[in-house]
């Protein structure tokens, strides 16, 4: 379950709305616009990446129409992870280092050479989890995209998305309601599909639903084994599947299962 548009443009403009009222204070005394360099670490070849950027741009033009006498203009350093950390977190020989050094090379490059005073970035849990720490040790606010919370522990590090752990508890009073008692729960074979499988196990488990199976694909799976799995689902007692992957890996999963007379 994805957060739209809509509140994606509005927690972003809250969002930039406040920092600008944190830095305006700073540059009272300037008699010309003061620039406060802001990082901004997105995959900007996905739609995701290019959706949040365009809400970023949308949300400081409309603050700054409305509050043109600020004396400081926040200055977007943008850098693109061409999705490098994502495809290295699907690889199976990923090592911790590598992953983070795709995690943090760009928010060390903005830290170092652009004197960013604020990050904007990591809509992974895995990137989330490097960039927190990295906050705290930089003591400049990390503006978190990621859907799960990882900031009990570290104080710079603010999540302005929905928390998407609550999906679940509906998923879970969804499942009470209808009365199933058993279901099978579909998500993706990597760090944060493990960790949403693991969230969505937890929220049947106290509305005393039973799991009967987890069944984790790989985003990379081809037809044949794709359809090997999706038959060893369909021979099981329990017929409720829960899906929680993203747009690309539900269509080839739904396209092989209609292909299998697993959809009539």
């Amino acid at each position: 379950m994805e957060i739209s548009n809509k509140k994606r443009t509005g927690l972003l403009f809250l969002t930039m709305m406040l920092l600008c009222f944190q830095i305006q204070s700073k540059a009272q005394e300037d008699s010309t616009y003061k620039e406060i360099p802001v990082g901004v670490i997105l995959n900007m070849g996905s739609w995701v990446g290019k959706t949040i950027h365009s809400c970023i741009i949308i949300a400081l033009s409309e603050f700054y129409k409305v509050n043109g006498h600020y004396q400081t203009r926040l200055l977007l350093q943008n850098r693109d992870t061409q999705g490098e950390t994502l495809h290295a977190l699907h690889s199976a020989q990923i090592t911790l280092s590598r992953l983070l050094m795709l995690s943090c090379l760009p928010a060390f490059e903005l830290l170092e050479k652009k004197k960013v005073q604020a990050i904007i970035g990591s809509d992974s849990t895995a990137e989330a989890k490097f960039l927190a720490v990295l906050g705290d040790e930089a003591r400049i606010p990390i503006l978190s995209l990621s859907p799960t919370p990882s900031s009990h522990n570290h104080p710079y590090f603010l999540q302005i998305a929905q928390d998407e752990t609550i999906q679940f508890k509906g998923i879970a009073a969804m499942a009470e309601s209808f009365g199933w008692k058993n279901l099978v729960i579909i998500c993706e074979n990597t760090g944060n599909g493990r960790e949403m499988a693991t969230l969505i196990v937890n929220g049947l488990v106290e509305k005393g639903i039973s799991v009967t199976y987890t069944s984790l694909f790989s985003t990379s799976a081809g037809d044949e084994l794709v359809q090997e799995e999706l038959q060893k689902l369909s021979s099981m007692q329990t017929k409720v599947f829960v899906m929680h992957t993203s747009p690309s890996v539900a269509s080839h999963l739904l396209l092989n299962a209609k292909e299998l007379g697993m959809m009539e």
